[in-house]
């Protein structure tokens, strides 16, 4: 049972770092829209792997990580953290970054750019909702249980962090990843919902990387 408690949580934690690091690998080779379906494919692999673990030998129940069907009130939920993320707390981070003299995103959409807008989307869609799996559904609270829930939320939201790095920098990571890593656990450690928090997360990164790079191809 330890076996598979470490097996998941390290699946679930350190997954994501090792697609994006691979992703990058493949980047530099000239193949970043092949490398990009690749990671999702395998970051879809790590995350059924770490919950079927989740399911079978932890003998978790698919409600006891946020995965019970939505209910009337997961759109508004949704809605709440989008909002207020879009328009009050990614703002106020960005913010911060700039007082701190910190470098921005420019290196992850210097990538970026170079994807087909239609992939982009794709990767939007299936990486915001296979993160939330993972470190919301699983690392959560595989963590919580361990080392209790405030902890666990410190813990993903690093893990969290980490991860972006290899896109994102080391800036953009430690601020607008950590603290909005931050955030976002602490909307799901209080909700439960964790298909809220995929929505919200699907609509920030929609609003903060596609509507960005979609208006700088039209103006071109």
């Amino acid at each position: 049972m330890q076996g598979a408690f470490l097996a998941t949580l390290c699946l679930a934690l350190s997954g994501p770092l090792l697609v994006a690091a691979a992703t990058r690998s493949m980047a530099r080779r000239g193949a970043l829209n092949l490398a990009n379906i690749g990671a999702q494919i395998l970051l879809a692999a790590i995350t059924a792997a770490a919950i079927l673990l989740c399911l079978g030998p932890l003998h978790k129940a698919l409600a006891s990580i946020g995965l019970s069907l939505p209910t009337w009130r997961t759109p508004l939920l949704a809605l709440a953290l989008a909002a207020s993320f879009i328009w009050f707390i990614g703002p106020c981070l960005a913010k911060g970054r700039e007082w701190l003299g910190a470098t921005g995103f420019e290196q992850g959409f210097a990538e970026l750019r170079q994807l087909r807008l239609s992939t982009l989307v794709a990767a939007v869609l299936v990486v915001a909702t296979l993160e939330e799996a993972l470190y919301r559904g699983v690392g959560y609270n595989l963590l919580m249980e361990w080392v209790g829930p405030a902890a666990a939320l410190v813990l993903v939201s690093i893990a969290f962090s980490i991860a972006h790095i290899p896109l994102w920098g080391m800036a953009p990571s430690l601020t607008i990843g950590l603290l909005g890593g931050g955030v976002f656990t602490a909307f799901y450690a209080a909700t439960g919902d964790l298909w809220a928090n995929g929505l919200a997360h699907i609509a920030v990164d929609m609003v903060g990387i596609v509507m960005p790079l979609r208006d700088r191809d039209r103006a071109r």
